[in-house]
């Protein structure tokens, strides 16, 4: 005879283990704002919102990364290193587009 406890644990568990599987965002959102599972602050956001703000925190966190990568190995005209910034501090003045020297590309 099963333990009618034991197979309500079993079933808690099986639910917290398939809930994470499906949803792994909202782990993460819970965990990132320290919000209990559902309490109303989580009830009250969508996995939408929830996908919204992973991405927007990776995106984020990608350009700061690119940007101290730029400040460390600024683009240095003639290096070939323009696969890594493409930036141009200023823009050029018609004199000195009008004098770009072609054969060296």
């Amino acid at each position: 005879m099963i333990n009618n406890d034991e197979h309500k644990i079993d079933d808690l568990e099986e639910f917290i283990l398939k809930w994470n599987e499906d949803f792994p965002l909202d782990r993460w959102w819970r965990k990132e704002h320290k919000v209990p599972f559902n309490s109303s602050s989580h009830r009250e956001v969508s996995i939408l919102d929830m996908l919204i703000e992973f991405r927007e925190n990776g995106m984020i966190e990608d350009y700061l990364n690119f940007n101290k990568k730029l400040k460390e190995n600024p683009y240095i005209v003639g290096t070939g290193n323009y696969l890594f910034s493409n930036i141009i501090e200023r823009p050029l003045t018609d004199e000195e587009f009008d004098n770009i020297d072609l054969s060296k590309f």
